[in-house]
């Protein structure tokens, strides 16, 4: 039986790119994320349900390994960012959120097996 859906999996930057202070583990289990869900993408589209992947580089909340680091070393963590992201920031929880929901909307209709990738250029540096 056929239905309509919208899946949205959280990946990580680090599950395309050689991220060398990413923990090896994290980063082989978001690439496996990655290409189970291509794998899956012909299977669900045939039952109407989209399925699409967020890779967000360095994203700031309350008790991310981000804010650990910016209290054990603030400089430290500041100067990495602004070395490592063209946007010189860090993502934000709604940065990530608004892609979510818009992926799962009706306005996604036609976006299904894709990759978006929120990292403030850090990839493509």
């Amino acid at each position: 039986e056929s239905g309509e859906g919208s899946i949205v999996c959280i990946s990580s930057i680090v599950s395309s790119y050689n991220i060398i202070e990413a923990p090896l583990a994290y980063s082989v289990a978001k690439g496996m994320l990655n290409r189970y869900v291509n794998g899956l993408t012909p299977y669900l589209s045939k039952k109407g349900i989209r399925i699409n992947i967020i890779s967000p580089g360095n994203v700031l909340f309350s008790k991310s390994i981000w804010e650990k680091k910016l209290k054990a070393d603030k400089n430290k963590t500041l100067k990495y960012i602004k070395n490592k992201v063209p946007l010189n920031k860090f993502a934000e929880i709604d940065d990530i959120s608004s892609m979510v929901i818009y992926l799962a909307s009706d306005k996604a209709k036609f976006i299904t097996g894709s990759e978006f990738i929120i990292d403030g250029g850090q990839t493509k540096l």
